[in-house]
């Protein structure tokens, strides 16, 4: 992965953590990344073709979107009132609503199914680094707790 593929201030976050073994080393941890619309309709296809989605948000806070969530990994889109994207992000999934004992497995076999946020960072960085705006992460020395 080169430098000139990147943003650069994403690039000051990610520079040290672009191998598997780096990330696990420091404890790397992805908590949300801004994407380019491009890239989160990419994403979002993705989720939907393999039936992975746990749950579904097209309105928040009386403004349309487009949430799909995993239980690992959601893509969320905000859409301007002339149909335009404002802001993609990658962000935390969600169970969604887990009833009874078949839910339970359909819940479990999406989770294996699903990329989880560290994954989906590497499948970003190999295939679409310059759909990358800005990563909110940390490792383990940063972290809050």
């Amino acid at each position: 992965m080169k430098r000139e593929y990147f943003r650069r201030d994403v690039w000051d976050k990610i520079k040290n953590h672009l191998t598997p073994e780096k990330v696990e080393a420091a404890g790397f941890k992805v908590f949300g990344m801004k994407i380019t619309p491009q890239l989160a309709d990419k994403i979002y296809d993705y989720i939907w073709k393999e039936k992975i989605y746990t749950h579904m948000q097209s309105r928040k806070n009386r403004r349309s979107v487009k949430f799909l969530y995993t239980p690992n990994f959601s893509v969320k889109i905000y859409i301007k009132d002339n149909g335009n994207y404002s802001t993609c992000l990658i962000d935390l999934g969600t169970p969604g609503a887990i009833i009874g004992e078949s839910g339970r497995k359909e819940y479990e076999d999406k989770k294996k199914r699903s990329l989880t946020m560290i994954e989906i960072y590497f499948a970003i960085l190999r295939k679409y680094p310059q759909h990358l705006l800005s990563i909110s992460c940390a490792t383990e020395d940063e972290l809050p707790w």
